[in-house]
């Protein structure tokens, strides 16, 4: 089964830990370690709803281990 990596485009490299790039078994584990890198949710003045999105410190993508053409 192929493994996920998650490339950085502000980095213009794949996430890294201790000189190693970080793989991951689905893509769901993948998502989860993004929660590392979400920033606060601002807190919204005007309007009286909440927005359920998330702000990261970069743009990421998912891409599959072999599958660097993507990229």
């Amino acid at each position: 089964m192929a493994k996920w990596l998650i490339f950085n485009f502000y980095d213009g490299d794949f996430i890294r830990q201790n000189d190693v790039i970080v793989r991951f078994e689905t893509k769901g584990l993948a998502r989860q370690f993004l929660d590392h890198y979400q920033k606060p949710k601002p807190t919204q003045k005007t309007k009286e709803f909440t927005v359920n999105y998330s702000y990261y410190e970069a743009p990421f993508r998912f891409v599959r281990e072999g599958d660097y053409d993507a990229v």
